[in-house]
């Protein structure tokens, strides 16, 4: 059998040097604490301003929508920031609680409908459907108020806002001057209910609305 081992030699091995220009022990886009370098704000909050302003050249709001979120999958500071602030984590756990509490009353009530009315609702005339659903959510909004729903769904709005704010402060931060920049598509507009004015969206309006989406939060 042929000895596999033959040919290694003492003066072989794998050596790596790093990366040009960058000197060892110094991160070049992230500070120990996981904080962005100067750097580091330039790299990925350019790239996020790039991604987003050839999104809005599509001039579409669905196909926008869907590339800045391409945009956002592929940001490595803004995964890192969606996977460890708090209030996101605590905002999906709240639309995890309401969704839960919404289903299971819902299909509780359903299975009570069905016996009392002798069979489902797609199969009832059009009266006896009105009268099913009329009733069914009575019954859920009686039982979800009783199980707390109104404050699950008051946390819910307060953490929404709550997200929406960090989540700007974020973009603000790491787009910097390239937040601020107006998009060109016809829909990409904002109105202000205290104002009543309304104006175009900013790159940094577009990503925090579709980051605040992204964590389940009230639009």
């Amino acid at each position: 059998m042929r000895n596999v081992f033959e040919y290694y030699k003492d003066d072989d091995y794998l050596a790596h040097h790093g990366i040009r220009g960058q000197k060892w022990g110094i991160r070049r886009f992230q500070n120990a604490d996981g904080s962005l370098t100067a750097e580091g704000k330039e790299r990925y909050g350019r790239a996020l301003s790039e991604g987003v302003k050839k999104a809005d050249r599509l001039n579409n709001a669905s196909a926008t929508i869907q590339r800045v979120h391409k945009s956002l999958d592929k940001n490595a500071a803004v995964k890192e920031f969606e996977k460890t602030n708090e209030t996101a984590m605590s905002l999906r756990r709240a639309r995890s609680d309401i969704d839960g509490l919404t289903s299971r009353l819902t299909k509780q009530v359903h299975d009570e409908l069905e016996k009392e009315f002798g069979k489902p609702w797609y199969k009832l005339s059009g009266d006896q459907q009105i009268a099913y659903f009329v009733e069914g959510k009575k019954r859920i909004q009686e039982r979800a108020s009783k199980e707390g729903a109104d404050e699950l769904v008051k946390r819910y709005d307060e953490l929404s806002q709550e997200y929406e704010k960090e989540a700007r402060e974020f973009l603000k931060d790491l787009l910097g001057k390239y937040g601020n920049e107006t998009l060109k598509s016809n829909w990409a507009v904002k109105y202000n209910f205290v104002t009543k004015e309304i104006s175009k969206q900013t790159i940094t309006d577009l990503a925090g609305i579709e980051m605040l989406r992204r964590a389940g939060g009230r639009i």
